[in-house]
C-alpha cells in the first residue's frame, strides 16, 4: 500500500479504536473491539471496525451529526477516494472500502 494511502487508513483505524474505547463500554463495561482488514477483489480494500458496547445514540445519522472525530473519518475516506459507513450492529460497526494506489 502507498503511504499516501497508509496515513490516512492508519487515522482512520486510530480514531476509530479511540471512539470504541471513549463512548462504547462506559460504566466499566467490558467488551471488544474487532479490526478487519481485507482485499476485496483485485484492486479494493476493506476496513471494518466493529464494537460489541452500547452502539450509536437513537435517531443516529451521519450526516446529521456534527463531530470532530466522525467529519475526520468521513474527510480521510473521501481523501482516499473511499465509500464510508458507519451503522448499528449491536455495536459500532464502521466500514469503509476504497481503491489501493500501486
Amino acid at each position: 500500500m502507498d503511504v499516501s494511502q497508509a496515513i490516512p487508513l492508519g487515522l482512520i483505524l486510530t480514531e476509530s479504536i479511540v471512539n470504541a474505547i471513549k463512548y462504547a463500554f462506559i460504566n466499566d463495561n467490558k467488551g471488544s473491539v474487532d479490526i478487519q482488514l481485507a482485499r476485496d477483489g483485485e484492486h479494493h480494500v476493506i476496513l471494518k471496525v466493529s464494537d460489541n458496547g452500547i452502539g450509536l445514540p437513537e435517531g443516529f445519522h451521519a450526516s446529521d451529526r456534527s463531530s470532530l472525530g466522525l467529519d475526520l473519518m468521513q474527510g480521510l475516506a473521501k481523501q482516499l477516494n473511499g465509500k464510508f459507513h458507519i451503522a448499528d450492529n449491536g455495536g459500532v460497526q464502521i466500514t469503509m472500502r476504497f481503491l489501493v494506489l500501486k
